[in-house]
């Protein structure tokens, strides 16, 4: 920006005025954030005290700042934050004034004004500081302002002007590309297909790609904020949620509005666990997640608002299910003569060992795929009717044997009731 000196002298009065960026890169355009600093700096170069009035016509740069730049010129109000007045005769107020704060100017319309005396040889300063606004459409970008003194000196009236070096403003808007989407295998064999038990990580970043920033309304900015969406219902028919799913509704997800500057990133992750109940669903998982936002840009979109959207990577189930298989029985004494008959007193082991020799798993959870069976020897007067049933603490899963046994003690004469 233009940070050259102007300097006029009129009727004993040397003005010398300057704008200054002092928040924002000072090597760079104006844009919106920056704050720039307009500094004027009076001196009685004559032999006579000035007494009058700074009056600064602040029609273009608060038309420039209320809609380009804030300066709280909409209402005409005070501009606590924005102006400010150097009582003291210091230079050292063109940078930054303690006074920052105090009550500003008093304000007619869009001019700024203020009554003071100076000395011969005495200078007297005034400093307005204005942020640079994002919302462009109420403004042709040109910020400009000038500067007058009215008075006297000894009766005689005395008259100077000055213009700030005038600015332009940059019209940057902020942008959105999608940066990464990705599905991925955190639990389960992750060279296989996706089978039930299996989590899933859907995943997606979106940047920033405009010069400008996603901005909250406040300040100097207008509300330009983005809303991200994706409907999981061709998910969620064949998973469960594995935590929480920010912002999910049903099987809606909504978040934001979100802010977000210039070249950053934002991330929606969550995870969801494959379901073995297979009739819920069609063991095809497909979404798509957009992101939405007004960008101010006219030539951006629709009227300046995008839709960027991405589809994750297609999901497809394998159908597997749970089988199972006797692979041995066996009746053991365990107390009592191993060579001898079967006695009075003697205890017997009963033991079967199944294998699930399926594909999928035998699970406790709803919806539950649990093993149930029974044995009987043909004999049930001299053995004992033995059952199993699974679940128990390591029920079989695919590819696994479990062996289930139990032992009674067969009292003469008594019928056996079993063993649990």
């Amino acid at each position: 920006m233009d940070a050259d000196w102007r300097e006029v002298t009129e009727d004993g009065l040397q003005l010398r005025a300057k704008v200054t960026e002092v928040a924002g890169n000072a090597n760079g355009p104006l844009r919106a954030g920056d704050k720039i600093h307009f500094h004027l700096a009076v001196k009685n170069v004559g032999t006579q005290a000035f007494t009058g009035s700074f009056a600064a016509d602040v029609t273009n740069m608060l038309a420039a700042m209320s809609d380009e730049h804030l300066a709280y010129a909409d209402a005409y109000r005070d501009l606590p934050e924005t102006v400010q007045i150097a009582t003291q005769s210091s230079p050292t107020h063109y940078w930054w004034n303690q006074n920052f704060h105090y009550p500003a100017y008093r304000q007619d319309g869009k001019r700024v004004h203020d009554s003071f005396t100076v000395q011969p040889g005495g200078s007297h300063y005034f400093n307005i500081r204005f942020d640079v606004s994002n919302d462009y459409s109420r403004s042709d970008g040109l910020v400009a302002a000038s500067a007058c003194l009215d008075g006297t000196r000894g009766g005689t009236p005395a008259h100077a002007c000055i213009d700030w070096a005038e600015q332009r403003v940059a019209q940057q808007y902020p942008d959105l590309q999608v940066a990464s989407q990705t599905v991925t295998k955190v639990s389960g064999d992750k060279n296989g297909p996706v089978r039930a038990g299996d989590i899933l990580e859907y995943a997606v970043t979106v940047r920033n790609s405009g010069t400008s920033d996603w901005t909250a309304p406040g300040g100097w900015a207008v509300d330009r904020r983005f809303t991200f969406g994706t409907d999981l219902g061709d998910v969620l028919d064949d998973t469960v949620a594995s935590g929480t799913i920010p912002g999910l509704s049903g099987t809606q997800v909504r978040q934001g509005p979100t802010a977000l500057a210039a070249g950053a990133t934002w991330q929606h992750k969550f995870r969801v666990q494959v379901t073995n109940d297979y009739a819920r669903g069609d063991q095809a998982m497909h979404a798509r997640a957009c992101f939405t936002g007004d960008t101010g840009n006219p030539l951006a979109g629709v009227d300046g608002v995008i839709e960027v959207c991405g589809d994750y990577d297609e999901q497809l189930v394998a159908e597997q299910y749970p089988d199972v298989d006797i692979t041995s029985l066996a009746v053991t004494k365990t107390l009592g003569d191993t060579n001898g008959p079967v006695r009075a007193g003697d205890i017997l082991q009963y033991s079967v060992t199944m294998r699930n020799s399926g594909l999928g798993d035998w699970t406790a959870r709803a919806p539950g795929r649990r093993i149930a069976g029974s044995a009987s020897p043909a004999n049930s007067e001299r053995y004992s009717t033995m059952r199993w049933s699974s679940p128990r603490p390591g029920s079989p899963e695919r590819g696994w044997d479990r062996a289930h046994s139990c032992s009674t003690r067969v009292p003469p004469g008594v019928t056996p009731s079993g063993c649990r």
